[in-house]
């Protein structure tokens, strides 16, 4: 343990522990790569627009990693790491991914990023810090259905879907 005191014990099989990882994370990125493709490949016969299948469709494709590590982390009351995982993906999508893509080639944005998903996201990455802050830096399960509502009202509603 050498003067660690989190409450755990240390692997007893460190290489296998580190080999089931590396396993089931290639998973579940293989898992997202399939699914991505096969959903953009789905929606752009339907004709709905690249925005659209990047907003709904891609991002939850290249979300599943995080929530397969959320609900881990949340199975075994990581709550700190559930927290972690969100803000930082969120981070390093908005300025590592999008920096990278603005350097390589100029982007161009649609007219309703800015007068509809942007005042939508801001929106929503302030929402769970007025839950933790009413809620004395707790997001209760109410908090997390209604989150998840939220995110389900804006894949159903969203007035730049197709009809």
């Amino acid at each position: 343990h050498r003067g660690v005191d989190d409450g755990e014990r240390p692997p007893k099989k460190p290489w296998f522990d580190l080999g089931k990882a590396t396993l089931a994370l290639a998973a579940v990125v293989g898992g997202a790569n399939l699914f991505t493709q096969g959903a953009s490949a789905a929606a752009e016969a339907l004709g709905v627009s690249k925005t659209v299948i990047g907003l709904k469709l891609v991002a939850v494709g290249t979300s599943l990693p995080e929530l397969a590590t959320a609900l881990a982390a949340a199975r075994a009351h990581k709550t700190d790491l559930v927290l972690g995982n969100v803000i930082g993906s969120n981070i390093f999508n908005l300025l590592l991914v999008l920096g990278v893509a603005g350097v390589l080639v100029d982007q161009s944005v649609e007219a309703r990023i800015p007068e509809f998903d942007m005042p939508v996201m801001l929106g929503l990455a302030i929402l769970p810090l007025v839950i933790a802050l009413v809620a004395k830096r707790r997001i209760p399960r109410l908090a997390g259905l209604i989150l998840l509502g939220i995110y389900v009202v804006w894949l159903v509603m969203d007035p730049y879907m197709p009809r």
